[in-house]
């Protein structure tokens, strides 16, 4: 895989290993609710991912 894709699936699966009690609680109360939660600390995570793997791919 190129380094993108890696930055994305890493900025996905990233908010489950840092909020993990935080998104469980989310979606307890429902699933909309879940899905709302992890997806605003993927729209914070994903960029962050993809800025770092950039620098670490431009300092090549």
């Amino acid at each position: 895989m190129s380094w993108y894709v890696d930055a994305i699936v890493v900025g996905v699966i990233l908010p489950w290993i840092i909020m993990t009690y935080r998104l469980i609680a989310a979606f307890r109360r429902g699933i909309a609710a879940g899905l709302l939660k992890w997806l605003t600390y993927c729209a914070i995570s994903v960029p962050a991912m993809l800025l770092i793997m950039w620098a670490i791919q431009f300092t090549r």
